[in-house]
């Protein structure tokens, strides 16, 4: 990972090889969770970054298939609703990329990584208290939106609010995470 980083050419080089003697030590799981783990710490963009864009993308593409199907998508017998999907890919995009961030932090402060361009625009751009603003904006656009809808239900029961319930609690969702993900993040870019 670091020769790759570094931009240097890796090869591979024939060496002589034995056939062990003795029984090998390594066990499948330990170590394979120890590869892993290695990986995921070292290459967050791979492992939270764009699996949460992806998500994000899925999250914007079913919401907008609500906005021009409202009804949803008839298959035979079952209507599908795609906000609550949207709703659900929203949250686990941007934990996603939460994570991606925090991460990629932890890894700059512990000399695994050096400092690239997302980190400099987060650090200049964004920081704790800007996320803190934006995740309380998200929370209560969330709770002002359950809000006309309570308002709404209790002025004329018969309309159908399940969409934008979804919508709210997403906000809500997405902001509360927000909110402790930045003290996290603060609490590793300190």
């Amino acid at each position: 990972l670091k020769a790759s980083r570094h931009r240097l050419r890796v090869a591979e080089a024939p060496i002589p090889y034995h056939c062990r003697i003795g029984e090998s030590k390594l066990n499948t799981a330990r170590d394979g969770w120890r590869h892993l783990r290695f990986l995921v710490v070292n290459s967050p963009s791979y492992a939270f970054l764009l699996p949460g864009l992806l998500f994000i993308l899925l999250g914007l593409f079913s919401l907008i298939t609500t906005a021009v199907i409202p009804g949803g998508i008839t298959v035979g017998s079952l209507n599908w609703q795609p906000v609550f999907a949207a709703s659900i890919f929203l949250v686990v995009g941007a934990n996603a990329i939460m994570l991606g961030v925090g991460s990629k932090l932890y890894t700059v402060a512990r000399g695994d990584l050096s400092e690239d361009a997302m980190i400099r625009a987060y650090r200049r751009y964004l920081g704790f208290e800007r996320v803190l603003a934006f995740a309380v904006l998200l929370i209560s656009a969330g709770t002002g939106l359950d809000g006309f809808i309570l308002y709404s239900w209790l002025a004329d029961s018969s309309g159908d609010h399940l969409g934008a319930a979804s919508v709210a609690q997403a906000l809500i969702i997405i902001g509360a995470n927000l909110f402790f993900g930045a003290m996290m993040v603060t609490a590793v870019d300190s």
